[in-house]
């Protein structure tokens, strides 16, 4: 079955209606040696918006001590189930989860960390909450790391751009940078905490929102030749708008996961999941 407004299947799980499987080997590895960005959003994107029920099940006595601050407060399956694990929010996971509709989903997720963050994260440790950031890498999607350390030793640099808190995006980056093969330094732009003798007092300057998001990619590309963009929600459209009006440099937009519609018609290449990808990586011609 076609997935809409990519009715080319170019490898299995990867279509597109721009690019051939060569081509795209060429983009994604940059043989041809341009300076070239890679900027990936991470809730949905590299790390699942929802933890598998596994999750819950496995949960140990460790873990519950090491997060007594937060278990105190509310149950470690409410606070999992809040943005800090996913926000992510895809039209598609908020809508089944809600019941909302594609076209809102931005404004829902700038209201759940808003609510998140007032009465969860206020007055918890700061160090709690590094701690906790470093253990939800281990639900990162199967392969989405391997993949993204993979391709980002062929970019100049790569950057993490999403509206999750900065303490996540820190964690995620310090993991891909000890699995690198090479010296690796990735950048991160997220939410951002206050914070005060290690208690959090709130937001530092509102929620990262696809406007600034965008804004943060044009500044970061000054002088190279290309950007290769990873997105999967409704937040990550005026990303892909930028590159597209606004870098003045070639740019190749990917979808990936559970995107939503509008997204997809804005992308250059739709990848069913992480999995597809390290296949083509591996062995594009097959």
């Amino acid at each position: 079955m076609p997935i809409p407004f990519m009715e080319a299947e170019i490898f299995p799980g990867i279509f597109s209606n721009e690019y051939s499987a060569e081509d795209l080997e060429c983009i994604l590895l940059n043989r041809d040696g341009k300076h070239a960005v890679l900027a990936l959003d991470l809730d949905g994107t590299i790390h699942r918006g929802i933890l598998p029920r596994s999750f819950y099940e496995s949960t140990n006595a460790d873990l519950a001590f090491s997060l007594t601050p937060v278990v105190a407060k509310h149950s470690l399956r409410a606070f999992f189930e809040y943005a800090l694990t996913g926000i992510s929010l895809t039209s598609k996971i908020v809508g089944y989860h809600l019941g909302i509709t594609e076209g809102n989903a931005e404004q829902l997720v700038k209201e759940m960390i808003s609510e998140f963050s007032e009465k969860i994260l206020t007055g918890l440790s700061y160090y709690e909450f590094l701690q906790t950031a470093r253990f939800i890498t281990r639900f990162a999607y199967p392969n989405s790391l391997e993949c993204v350390t993979k391709l980002s030793a062929h970019y100049d640099k790569t950057m993490v751009i999403s509206t999750s808190f900065q303490p996540v995006l820190k964690a995620y980056s310090e993991k891909l940078e000890k699995m690198a093969d090479k010296n690796l330094r990735i950048e991160t732009y997220g939410t951002k905490l206050l914070v005060r003798s290690d208690e959090i007092l709130g937001l530092y300057a509102g929620i990262l929102d696809s406007e600034e998001k965008a804004r943060f990619l044009a500044q970061n590309v000054s002088g190279l030749e290309r950007c290769v963009i990873f997105g999967n929600s409704e937040n990550d459209i005026q990303m892909f708008n930028a590159g597209s009006k606004i870098l003045g440099i070639n740019c190749v937009r990917i979808s990936i996961n559970r995107s939503p519609k509008n997204l997809v018609q804005l992308s250059d290449v739709y990848i069913k999941n992480w999995d597809a990808l390290k296949k083509f990586l591996s062995n594009p011609s097959k």
